[in-house]
């Protein structure tokens, strides 16, 4: 394989990385010669995604963690310094969503869960994560967007509101955290 970019001597966290998105995220900065945690909220979807890297010679614990909860946010990022030294990059996968029903059907359990998932998640990680690298005066955070965030979803109020949320929370996150050398970038994958 052509390698375009090279990560070689960086550390990665990937929140969702136990499947899908997150797990192909994981593979590639792997193949590029990163280190990195597997982190999701299913331990044993995380084991696999982490042997799958660690077959590639990098050195890859899973995290099971639930990133809309701070405490467990912030052991992982504990647990990322303990073994690595530094966090380079974040990539704030953990979310899902689909359309569900129309906003005056929606259950204020249905809009809280995708809030939490989607969006708290991404600002609890990037809290704890921004600080560590804030201290370093280096970074890449990349935060999935979405393309629910460019316009009207009928039936997904609450994705949709999430990944505005996302949108904006990066482009706010970009100037405050630029001037400590510090990138940060939205990713919508449709």
């Amino acid at each position: 394989m052509l390698q375009q970019f090279s990560l070689d001597n960086q550390t990665a966290i990937v929140t969702g990385g136990g499947r899908g998105i997150g797990s192909a995220i994981a593979r590639t900065f792997a193949e590029a010669g990163a280190d990195l945690v597997g982190a999701d909220i299913n331990m044993e979807t995380a084991e696999a995604t982490v042997a799958n890297i660690r077959s590639l010679g990098r050195k890859s614990p899973a995290i099971q963690v639930d990133a809309r909860d701070k405490n467990q946010v912030d052991e992982m990022v504990t647990k990322t310094i303990e073994k690595f030294g530094c966090i380079d990059i974040l990539v704030n996968n953990a979310g899902f969503g689909y359309m569900t029903v129309p906003l005056v059907e929606m259950l204020e359990e249905e809009w809280d869960n995708w809030i939490a998932l989607n969006l708290k998640s991404t600002f609890l990680c990037c809290k704890a994560v921004g600080r560590v690298m804030m201290r370093q005066k280096r970074g890449t955070i990349i935060n999935m967007a979405s393309m629910a965030a460019l316009g009207g979803y009928p039936m997904g109020a609450n994705y949709s509101a999430a990944k505005v949320g996302i949108k904006n929370l990066t482009e706010t996150l970009a100037v405050e955290l630029g001037p400590y050398n510090i990138r940060v970038n939205g990713l919508p994958p449709e």
